[in-house]
């Protein structure tokens, strides 16, 4: 889908120069006004949810899948959380790059999940829970302030504590390296898009996904050990990472 020029002015309206607001606490029941990603997602039960409060994000971008053709989404994150925004067209990184503050004003969109990841979208639509909004919908909710100097934060964990809380934001591993078996394959196959697994000095395990669009899909993994950052993700019953950009990766260090 492409943006208009007409609509593009609009989706890249400044905000206005006023300090962020605070957060909501998670137990109160606002009705309206500034919310925490954390707080938004609570709304979500098991079911879709149409906003009706005039509640308002912001935000940052942390993943708007350029280097990983998730087509028509990107990832947001304020600190407390993080969601899946499903945009409707597939260069939203021209439009929302890495690190861009973000406002989003919520009502009228929906809470829904797929796979286990709670998304922020349209109505229903067949058997999703949300459907990717129109270019009309995405000029009317969305402004980005390109202006302002990227965000960028990342969350050092261990696989182990990884955590429901932490899916849609960037997190970062330390002393990992892919299985033995999977050294001299690509990160995805042509043909499909591939699970590969990075692995700890402990043994545990997390799931690498990478689309067979990505840019860097028919370069070899990395043979040797060290840090890897990148966006948690989660399909049932799974924890998955996807990597945005080889450029955070520093796999340098000798195997362990």
């Amino acid at each position: 889908m492409t943006l208009n020029r007409s609509l593009l002015v609009l989706l890249l309206g400044l905000l206005s120069c006023t300090s962020s607001p605070s957060l909501e606490d998670s137990a109160s029941k606002p009705s309206s006004g500034p919310v925490s990603i954390a707080y938004l997602k609570t709304l979500y039960t098991g079911t879709p949810r149409r906003i009706t409060e005039d509640f308002q994000l912001s935000g940052y971008v942390v993943d708007n899948f350029r280097y990983n053709s998730i087509a028509g989404c990107i990832a947001i994150a304020d600190g407390t959380a993080g969601i899946e925004v499903k945009l409707g067209f597939d260069d939203a990184f021209r439009y929302f790059p890495n690190g861009t503050p973000l406002t989003v004003r919520c009502a009228g969109l929906w809470l829904g999940a797929y796979g286990g990841v709670v998304q922020l979208g349209g109505a229903p639509e067949g058997s999703y829970e949300t459907s990717y909004l129109s270019t009309e919908e995405i000029a009317l909710h969305f402004s980005s302030d390109t202006l302002s100097p990227p965000i960028r934060g990342s969350r050092t964990v261990t696989i182990p504590e990884l955590a429901p809380e932490w899916i849609s934001t960037l997190i970062r591993l330390e002393e990992v390296q892919f299985v033995e078996d999977e050294i001299g394959l690509t990160w995805s196959e042509e043909a499909y898009d591939t699970n590969r697994h990075l692995v700890d000095r402990n043994g545990d395990t997390l799931i690498v996904r990478t689309s067979r669009k990505a840019q860097f899909a028919q370069l070899l993994l990395p043979s040797g050990s060290g840090t890897v950052e990148g966006v948690l993700s989660y399909f049932t019953p799974d924890y998955q990472l996807i990597v945005t950009d080889l450029r955070l990766l520093d796999m340098s260090s000798p195997r362990f």
